[in-house]
């Protein structure tokens, strides 16, 4: 699975949704996840500032082909990533 982001709209400074491209099993199709920034702090590691954020969303794991068991259980797959973002020097 990938994710490649390529568009963002912002609701408020904490909340945003991010639109890009989905892969998974050679398919790609958009998916727009809601975003939502947790706390913007310095890294207890490194000292530099890190933000960070939780994305979630939900996808339709028949639309990429994954269709194995599709009639006994659902094919809707809830996603959800939780990391940081650091500025790249």
């Amino acid at each position: 699975m990938t994710f490649k982001s390529t568009q963002v709209k912002f609701i408020n400074p904490q909340q945003a949704k991010v639109t890009g491209d989905f892969t998974l099993l050679g398919q790609t199709k958009p998916l727009t996840l809601d975003v939502t920034l947790n706390k913007i702090d310095n890294s207890p590691l490194t000292k530099e500032p890190v933000a960070g954020f939780r994305a979630t969303g939900t996808i339709d794991r028949a639309a990429y082909g994954m269709t194995a068991y599709a009639s006994g259980i659902t094919t809707n797959v809830p996603i959800q990533i939780d990391g940081e973002l650091v500025e790249k020097k």
